[in-house]
């Protein structure tokens, strides 16, 4: 039976920590949760199966699929076992707990097990069953990898305020599942953190990557951060954010102030093969780094050279206001969420994972969906692909804690927001068509591509915009040069390339402008090319636009030259682009690229400056 109710562990400390019993054996010291992220302790559980694998014996390795992380233990006479499967017995049968105590294993489906509903026991000879392979290898207990914060470190780091529940335009759905929104996956593989007690970081990095798919309309693994940037002494609050522990709302924070890297320029490390992990609330000595508050394989110095060029910030990072319906609001609006919960309850028999008590909290999971028959929240785990059969699992609405504590993260612009690019590297833009190269660290260009229209666009989707660019053409003096804004380039029409959908403001060096919207390879002039003496031909033009609700202006170098509505399109990505034929020695420049999501007017030259619209041409030439 799904409780109603969630069991809410408040802490007074008065100059000592209060030490749990029972529950972690009496081995670990840890305060007790309060309530909306107040005083949580760290969360830092490790992959079970990973431990059971290295602490029989054996090597635990981690492969990259396309279907995500799968761990592997690798037995003796060259066996290898996936590593839910050697731990739920159903491989590697003679070299378990279970044979190396005597005792012959057998397999059970009832779901009473804290990590799987397929689980093994070990049987003596008179056919007694002993205790489940979870009991007799401790690892309830080894796969908490949480140190025991000093008072002063108690409470986590402040993170952003809380702010008015979010209000959903209609009837929440029955379900939602970010897997599954009109047929698209925004979720990126889910991965495997082995030994090491690094949760935390991959339910922010899951949500940060969740977001970017999100704002940028990809799906799938689109994205691919870095955990160890955040796991080594990158990014280290109090000796904390480690093997050892940390929490999912300190890593967003950081992300959103600092940024991470990609996965291939600082690969995860920690808790794979020999990786580092922590026990009896200290770094263990199997790690590289364990001194002054590290505990990791790992540090700064270990990133790519070129890491400051790869970094990816979230836009915004705050808690969600407590409460199922409000937690659904989020979880719609702004995706996926990064929440802390127990783990160390069973699974019942629609496979639902509930606790009995709900607490104290262990563990950081993303939020992913929910389904309101029978009542469950959809979460994405760190413990490998092949985990409960795809890395997910179902958690009761108000059970195991999940509720307490969590966290949203978005990329999307939103006020305050944006970006400036001056092209000393290309992070953020994506090309859509051509080839774009970066020339000395001052530019961006493309000589184009024949008879198509050449663009990159920018990470996150845009509605209240001003987005400014400077850029020149050489080359071709009638062919179009443009800043497009709430677009889509998936998928590009097949003729000229052009965007699914978009506004685009553009130009040309013999003296014209014009305005367009383009809808599934159809064109509509808003402004046809109209004549303005306002262009240097040949040289550095900056244009600028602004858009706020229907309302759309376009600049050519700091003057109004056209202003008008359209609701057609409300929402998306800006970017960059230009149209070439058969011209040999053709070159599109820009020189840098700002947005920010406000607009402001102010030090342009507001009137409206005339020019002559001339009959002819479309969004690929003047006339």
């Amino acid at each position: 039976m799904s409780k109603r109710f969630q069991l809410v562990l408040v802490i007074t400390v008065i100059g000592m920590a209060i030490y749990l019993g029972g529950f972690l054996g009496g081995k670990y010291s840890l305060p007790l949760a309060a309530a909306q992220s107040d005083g949580l302790a760290a969360a830092g559980y490790a992959n079970p199966a990973a431990i059971y694998c290295q602490d029989l014996g054996y090597t635990y390795q981690v492969v990259k699929t396309p279907q995500g992380d799968k761990g592997k233990c690798m037995l003796p006479e060259g066996l290898t076992c996936d590593d839910w499967d050697f731990l739920a017995g159903m491989c590697g049968e003679q070299y378990s707990v279970c044979a190396q105590k005597g005792y012959t294993l057998e397999r059970l489906s009832d779901g009473n097990d804290p990590f799987s509903p397929e689980y093994a026991v070990c049987v003596s000879g008179r056919g007694e069953v002993v205790g489940t392979v979870t009991e007799l290898s401790g690892l309830a207990e080894k796969a908490r990898k949480i140190c025991n914060p000093a008072l002063e470190e108690l409470r986590p780091p402040e993170g952003e305020s809380l702010e008015a529940a979010e209000t959903f335009d209609g009837v929440l759905p029955t379900s939602y599942d970010w897997r599954n929104v009109s047929g698209k996956n925004r979720m990126t593989n889910v991965r495997d953190q082995g030994i090491c007690g690094s949760c935390w970081a991959f339910s922010a990095v899951g949500t940060t990557e969740a977001a970017l798919n999100i704002s940028n309309n990809k799906t799938g693994n689109s994205y691919d951060l870095s955990e160890e940037y955040l796991v080594s002494d990158c990014h280290m609050s109090g000796g904390y954010q480690t093997c050892c522990g940390g929490w999912q709302n300190t890593a967003l924070t950081y992300i959103k102030n600092s940024g991470v890297p990609n996965e291939a320029c600082m690969p995860y490390v920690d808790g794979v093969s020999s990786g580092c992990s922590c026990s009896g609330g200290s770094c263990d000595t199997n790690c590289t780094y364990k001194t002054t508050g590290k505990c990791s394989d790992r540090t700064c110095s270990n990133r790519c050279a070129g890491w400051a060029s790869q970094l990816t910030k979230v836009a915004t990072t705050g808690a969600v206001p407590a409460g199922a319906d409000n937690i659904k609001t989020y979880l719609i609006n702004k995706g996926p969420l990064a929440v802390l919960i127990k783990m160390g309850g069973t699974f019942d028999a629609n496979n639902i994972y509930r606790c009995n008590p709900d607490g104290p909290i262990n563990h950081a999971v993303v939020i992913v969906g929910y389904n309101n028959t029978p009542g469950y929240w959809w979460v994405k785990n760190s413990w490998g692909s092949t985990w409960n059969g795809n890395g997910y699992f179902k958690v009761g609405y108000g059970e195991c804690s999940i509720e307490s504590s969590v966290y949203y993260a978005t990329t999307a612009g939103t006020p305050g927001t944006g970006f400036y690019t001056h092209f000393t590297n290309s992070t953020g833009w994506t090309v859509h068509k051509g080839v774009w190269s970066i020339n000395g660290g001052t530019n961006y260009y493309t000589t184009g591509f024949t008879d198509k229209f050449s663009t990159v666009s920018h990470s996150g989707n845009y509605s209240t915009l001003t987005y400014t660019a400077k850029m020149k053409r050489v080359g071709c003096s009638t062919c179009a040069n443009h800043l497009s804004i709430r677009g889509d380039p998936n998928p590009l029409e097949p003729v000229y390339s052009l965007w699914n959908y978009q506004y685009i403001f553009e130009y040309t060096n013999d003296g014209y402008t014009s305005v367009w919207r383009l809808v599934d390879g159809a064109w509509t002039s808003l402004q046809g090319w109209t004549t303005t003496t306002f262009i240097n031909s040949a040289d550095w033009n900056t244009l600028k636009v602004t858009a706020s609700g229907t309302s759309l202006k376009f600049y050519m170098n700091g003057h109004l030259i056209w202003s008008g509505t359209d609701s057609f399109i409300t929402s998306g990505l800006v970017g960059l682009g230009m149209y070439r034929p058969a011209i040999a020695g053709d070159k599109f420049w820009v020189d840098w690229a700002k947005v920010t999501t406000t607009v402001a007017d102010t030090g342009d030259l507001e009137v409206l400056v005339p020019g002559v619209e001339v009959p002819g041409g479309d969004p690929r030439y003047s006339p």
